[in-house]
C-alpha cells in the first residue's frame, strides 16, 4: 500500500502547476492596469466638476461665469427698467440689487453649492450653480 501512495504522489505531482514567472507578470500587469483606471476616473471626476454660475432669462441661457473670478454683472438695463446686479464673491453668488417690486432675489441668500439656485420672477431670470462641463447630470439625474 504504500507503494501506492507514493506512485498516486508521483502522478499528482507531475500534474501540479508551480507559479512562473510569466504569471508574475501577468499579476503585475493587471494590478498596475487597475491603479492606472482608478486614478483617470478620479482624476476625470474632478476635472469635470468645476462649478459655474449659470444664468437664464426666459428660459435660455445669457451667461455662464467660473465661481472663481469674483465680478458684478448687471443684467438687463438700469434705463429701461428691468435689471438685477449680481455678484459673485469667494465662491458666493448673490443678487445685491434689482428694481422689481417685491424684491424678494435680493434678500433670498448667497448661494454657493451645486444645484443652488436664485429666483427673480418679474424678470424672468434664473441664477443656478451648475458643473461647468455642461451640466453633466449626476447620480441622482440619471
Amino acid at each position: 500500500m504504500a507503494r501506492t501512495d507514493s506512485a498516486s504522489e508521483k502522478a499528482l505531482g507531475s500534474r501540479r502547476k508551480t507559479f512562473r514567472r510569466a504569471d508574475l507578470w501577468l499579476l503585475l500587469l493587471i494590478a498596475l492596469s487597475s491603479v492606472l483606471l482608478f486614478v483617470f476616473f478620479l482624476w476625470k471626476d474632478t476635472r469635470i466638476r468645476t462649478p459655474v454660475l449659470e444664468i437664464s432669462q426666459d428660459g435660455q441661457v445669457v451667461g455662464v461665469y467660473p465661481l472663481s473670478e469674483d465680478r458684478e454683472l448687471l443684467i438687463g438695463s438700469k434705463e429701461s427698467g428691468g435689471y438685477n446686479v449680481v455678484r459673485i464673491e469667494n465662491g458666493k453668488i448673490r443678487i445685491t440689487e434689482a428694481d422689481c417690486p417685491d424684491r424678494s432675489c435680493v434678500r433670498s441668500i448667497a448661494i454657493d453649492r451645486r444645484g443652488g439656485s436664485i429666483i427673480c420672477l418679474p424678470h424672468r431670470l434664473v441664477l443656478r450653480i451648475a458643473d461647468g462641463a455642461g451640466g453633466i447630470p449626476d447620480a441622482v439625474a440619471e
